[in-house]
């Protein structure tokens, strides 16, 4: 392109921007924003030009249409010399036909796993082929690898066995003629919108064995032939057998578990199921093929909580999953502040659920996550794999943040609890609440309950509220807690940390449902307890007032026995006000001993349940009849008595 100042004064710096095809001419004049990237197709800046003078530059362009293309220039674009004449600057339109490569390709839908691909078209230029190449990729994958093709009697490329798996293949065809003009197939969009090959296998294993006596969270990320519990379980575990391997689903319409063979859904993509064996395991899914990655995935979800799990044989982030309802989709976090869904995914370990609030959290294949909607909504899983490796969850952010309360029951832990205050938090539910997921027994869980918040009433396992204000503390702030187990008649322990989380100002108690002081917990950082129920109340009360502990005297209360009269089996309840040894006999009406139930044991203080199963010293059962209780606790400084009488029928 040649241009010529005209003028009778030298020309300054300047823009020339061209345009490759374009019905209407340039704006004259107009002062485009270059850094916004308003500018012509292609543009170039002249430093300078002499009164006079003649200059050229040039500009190469290239087409993906074929057809009549109108072609602009324009001179000065952005008005920087001034002129005598400034309609002389815009000219055009140039008409230029424009004859792209042409590519005849049948898609490829299906492939064998671990087989290579052939991938063939015939492709024509009217001016020359300068490349031809094949992208692709395995599902999921962000980048594609390319290889060229060979122009024998077709153009030919064949894609390596090592991207045919169960994650599937996606993959599009690149043509350049000698001018740079390009053709794909697909035509349009062909590195968004690819062509997808379905994998097929004849048998896949789980990439984990199952763990001894632990309950997993498991899913099947692929299309199954067989996707029935049935055939994808019992010919490597064998024939159901409570003893030796165990298939829960959690049914949302009924708020509890459905087991095997009682459980309506199979292993489809989407889908997770708990599964405990006896002995570690390899499972084999057997044959089927990849998930379809040409769109989202939809998983569909009632209110209430359900189990679902990533479609894909790769890992997608949380964040990237997408909310519809009644035609609108929303973001996670936009669906959570809609009201429809919370934006929180709960995962088992194995020995505990940890949890992350969006934007964290990834979605890995074969693994089964908890989500909890509040209406009924659709989740769109996009196939876009995570490039997140390692992800801090939000239970363990918020370690640092908030006081955290732990409980322990045996091997069975709940860690991530935690209480605290935040100017982003309301003392009614808001985005730093976060709710405990249903346990699977044996199970030990601690939670923060509300029942009183209405849409949002549950049990919380994050409790966080509001900050009051700084020049006048409440006088009082209670956290309701609750402490549930199938662990009846074991030793709970709480512990907590991070007690400096609550402004200094405020005094931290442990108290019963009450409000008898249990502990100081600015104190001491644990409290032991016996649980006859299973379900224990506490409160955590942070007071601007100073709060007085129970009595430390040994105290023996709530002596008596249930059912009574006793048919099967008596239990035998009490309660100690400090930690003591405690002994427990059963006589005859006329003294005689029968039995020793406990021959000076050591109780922490707390309440406790004893069993007795009706019979003697012999292990023989006692005949019917009324008998003396005796429970004997004994402290450092004294020791105290208490009876009662056991009616036994037969």
């Amino acid at each position: 392109m040649e241009f010529k100042n005209q003028g009778n004064a030298d020309a300054g710096s300047f823009w020339i921007d061209l345009y490759k095809d374009r019905d209407t001419a340039p704006t004259k004049g107009q002062k485009l924003e270059r850094e916004k990237g308003l500018t012509g197709d292609y543009f170039t800046l002249i430093s300078s030009l002499a009164k006079g003078a003649t200059g050229s530059t040039t500009f190469t362009y290239t087409y993906n249409s074929s057809g009549t293309k109108k072609i602009w220039a324009q001179i000065d674009t952005d008005g920087d010399v001034t002129e005598s004449n400034e309609d002389n600057n815009i000219y055009g339109p140039y008409d230029h036909e424009v004859t792209i490569p042409s590519i005849t390709h049948t898609p490829i839908a299906s492939a064998t796993y671990n087989e290579p691909i052939l991938i063939t078209a015939e492709v024509s230029s009217e001016v020359g082929i300068s490349s031809a190449k094949v992208y692709f990729r395995k599902g999921g994958e962000g980048e594609y690898t390319s290889i060229s093709m060979s122009n024998t009697s077709s153009y030919q490329a064949t894609i390596p066995s090592t991207y045919v798996t169960e994650r599937g293949l996606e993959y599009y065809i690149k043509v350049e003629d000698i001018y740079g003009n390009i053709a794909t197939s697909p035509e349009e969009n062909a590195s968004l919108s690819p062509y997808t090959v379905r994998v097929n296998f004849s048998s896949l294993s789980f990439p984990f064995t199952t763990q001894t006596k632990k309950w997993q969270m498991i899913s099947v990320p692929v299309e199954l032939d067989s996707s029935d519990p049935n055939s994808v379980l019992v010919d490597d575990l064998g024939e159901q057998d409570n003893t030796k391997w165990k298939l829960y689903r959690w049914n949302t319409a009924n708020g509890s578990y459905d087991e095997y063979l009682n459980i309506p859904d199979n292993f489809t993509p989407g889908k997770a199921f708990w599964l405990i064996t006896r002995d570690q395991k390899s499972i084999d899914v057997g044959q089927g093929k990849s998930t379809d990655t040409s769109g989202d995935y939809a998983i569909d979800l009632a209110p209430g909580w359900s189990q679902i799990a990533n479609p894909f044989a790769f890992s997608v982030n949380w964040n990237d999953v997408k909310v519809r309802r009644n035609g609108e989709t929303l973001s996670v976090q936009q669906a959570q502040a809609n009201g429809w869904i919370r934006d929180t995914i709960w995962y088992w370990d194995g020995n505990e659920y940890i949890y992350y609030q969006a934007p964290d959290g990834v979605l890995e294949p074969w693994k089964g996550y908890w989500v909890k909607a509040l209406l009924s909504c659709t989740l769109l899983v996009s196939p876009l794999e995570s490039e997140k490796t390692k992800i801090l969850s939000t239970s363990s952010k918020s370690c640092e943040k908030y006081l955290q309360i732990i409980t322990r029951v045996g091997n069975l832990k709940d860690s991530y609890n935690f209480i605290g205050l935040s100017n982003n938090a309301k003392d009614s539910y808001d985005k730093e609440d976060i709710e405990e997921a249903p346990p699977i027994s044996p199970y030990i869980s601690l939670s923060f309950p509300h029942f009183n918040w209405g849409k949002d009433s549950g049990s919380y396992t994050q409790d966080i509220r509001g900050i009051p204000n700084t020049k006048s503390y409440p006088e009082k702030i209670i956290w309701n807690m609750q402490v549930r187990t199938d662990q009846i008649g074991k030793t709970v322990s709480l512990e907590w940390k991070n007690t400096d989380a609550i402004p200094e100002e405020y005094n931290l108690y442990l108290t019963d449902d009450n409000e008898n002081v249990l502990c100081n917990i600015r104190k001491v950082n644990t409290y032991s307890f016996v649980t006859s129920t299973g379900k224990d109340n506490f409160r955590i009360v942070a007071t601007t007032e100073k709060l007085s502990p129970l009595s430390k005297d040994l105290t023996l209360t709530e002596v008596y026995t249930y059912p009574n009269p006793a048919n099967n089996v008596a239990n035998i309840h009490f309660s100690l006000g400090k930690d003591a040894n405690v002994t427990i006999r059963i006589y005859t009406i006329s003294g005689e001993l029968v039995k020793t139930l406990v021959e000076n044991k050591s109780y922490p203080a707390g309440s406790y349940t004893e069993v007795w199963q009706l019979d003697n010293e012999k292990g023989e059962r006692i005949a019917r009849g009324v008998y003396i209780l005796l429970i004997k606790a004994t402290g450092s400084s004294k020791t105290l008595i208490k009876t009662a009488k056991v009616a036994v029928i037969k």
